[in-house]
């Protein structure tokens, strides 16, 4: 949780590979939102594109070393981008239709739509705004078994997830001061498919529910701030019990020397502990730290304080310089699957990416098998990014590591723990004014609660394009993909290689 809230609207992308009976409700709501608000043709970006692509792999199935089966795959994939950023009406939407033709079994082929929409309408200048985001994404159900690494690879170890919510706000500058009111309203869904009875996913389709409001001044790099918040979380599950979760405080920012700043906060806030689906404001909290600010992305910000759950710590750090930016931050947080999102894996680099993974966008996607929990649990967040770019290269490095610390009794997970780590590593080198190279190695391991037994993941990937003129690009790559379990029985290891070639067509 940032110290103080800013002004500036903000809407996370998320990639996204769906099933095609899944996207159907996330289709419908971007259409509807794309069309809310007539504007001029000039006004949008509007970029159609074709993609036709070739791949062999040695390990379709994910099997043991001695039972691997090979297969060619083809693909003809049509897809759109749209963008609009001006006016009363902005929307970053992406939609794909990944169509998969298995040489050796046509039972195999498959279509996956792939859809990644965010919008927000203005209906009052500066003053009231509406965002819709809608995402269908897939997790991984068990990662006892095998891990897919791509959709070309044929598993059942993945179901879809689908998140859509609306999020109305109403944002009000009190005079001539720095100081803003802002009052949000949030109602989202979340839906889950193909998951089934998994040992180590537990999802819930749920409804959900969040107010938010706030009101102090904008955020300062130096200065004196203030704000009071409040925060309140409904989740509605289908089948267990609710999540509630509520907090109120009051914070201030307060200048020691010129770019130098006490940090102070205290309130209250549901207890967890006491029962997910109480809420209420029954627990005091407080923290205490500083802020060292020299630039807008040049500071680090340390708190330790005192919650529910026991000490918690918050870290952030943030730098900026010609050639070299650096993230590091750590929070903690109560929290459930409704709120924290599913867990996905998009690590790999493509030739069906319209973009190159390595660009400064999309540097730093992370491989995430940690499977969805629906309890309750102390999330414990670390994450790390550098980024070093040359004249015509760019180097970067990604870590994250989170510890749940689970709160439900629900099967016997109270006081367990799990968690994951991840490492990825990206270079990008162009060879030539129209010739790139790209190379990156991401690794994952998740550890299982109850026990010491761990998976681990790895992935290899070496990938060049060329562009063949200003609407079509030529891409290749090959991949080497690994996972190892710490178990006896050895279930679930595999070694799968892949070679890829693309043609991707813009109009």
């Amino acid at each position: 949780m940032a110290t103080i809230t800013n002004v500036d609207r903000i809407h996370p992308v998320r990639p996204v590979r769906t099933k095609a009976r899944s996207s159907l409700f996330c289709l419908l709501l971007m259409v509807s939102g794309l069309y809310s608000v007539p504007a001029a043709a000039q006004d949008w970006e509007i970029e159609p594109y074709i993609e036709v692509i070739a791949t062999y792999t040695d390990n379709l199935y994910l099997l043991q070393k001695g039972f691997e089966i090979s297969d060619y795959v083809g693909q003809v994939n049509p897809g759109i981008n749209i963008v609009r950023n001006d006016g009363r009406f902005t929307t970053d939407t992406s939609y794909r239709m990944q169509n998969l033709f298995f040489a050796d079994d046509s039972d195999l082929d498959t279509i996956f739509h792939q859809l990644n929409s965010s919008s927000t309408l203005e209906l009052a200048a500066e003053t009231f705004f509406i965002d819709v985001d809608a995402a269908i994404e897939q997790s991984i159900l068990d990662p006892t078994r095998p891990i897919s690494t791509s959709n070309v690879i044929t598993t059942s170890n993945y179901g879809d997830v689908i998140y859509a919510d609306i999020n109305p706000y109403l944002v009000q500058r009190l005079g001539n001061s720095s100081a803003y009111a802002r009052v949000d309203y949030t109602w989202g869904i979340g839906r889950y498919e193909d998951f089934g009875l998994q040992t180590f996913s537990r999802v819930d389709d749920f409804d959900q529910e969040s107010w938010r409001a706030y009101l102090g001044t904008a955020q300062q790099e130096t200065g004196f701030d203030w704000a009071l918040t409040y925060d309140r979380q409904f989740v509605n599950y289908e089948t267990i019990s609710d999540y509630k979760f509520e907090r109120a405080g009051a914070m201030t920012a307060i200048p020691l020397m010129r770019n130098i700043r006490l940090l102070l906060l205290g309130g209250f806030e549901s207890d967890v502990f006491v029962g997910r689906d109480i809420g209420g404001l029954d627990s005091d909290y407080w923290e205490v730290g500083f802020s060292v600010n020299s630039g807008e992305r040049n500071n680090f910000e340390v708190r330790v304080g005192e919650r529910f759950f026991g000490r918690s710590y918050f870290g952030n750090f943030e730098y900026e310089g010609n050639n070299i930016s650096a993230t590091i931050s750590y929070t903690e947080n109560p929290t459930t699957s409704a709120l924290s999102g599913p867990g996905s894996f998009d690590a790999d680099f493509s030739v069906s990416d319209l973009d190159p993974i390595f660009d400064e966008d999309l540097a730093g996607d992370e491989l995430i098998i940690v499977p969805i929990r629906a309890e309750a649990y102390i999330s414990k967040m670390l994450s790390a990014r550098i980024e070093v770019s040359g004249a015509r290269s760019l180097l970067f490095l990604a870590y994250a590591d989170e510890d749940r610390e689970f709160i439900d009794l629900v099967d016997g997970l109270a006081g367990q723990e799990d968690g994951q780590d991840s490492l990825t590593l990206g270079y990008r080198y162009e060879l030539g004014s129209r010739t790139e190279l790209e190379f990156s190695v991401a690794t994952g391991r998740y550890d299982y609660p109850f026990t010491d037994v761990h998976s681990d993941v790895v992935q290899i990937v070496l990938g060049v394009s060329r562009r063949l003129g200003s609407q079509t690009d030529l891409r290749a790559s090959i991949r080497r993909s690994e996972q190892e379990i710490d178990n006896v029985s050895g279930f679930g290891d595999y070694v799968e290689n892949a070679i890829e070639v693309g043609l991707v067509r813009r109009f």
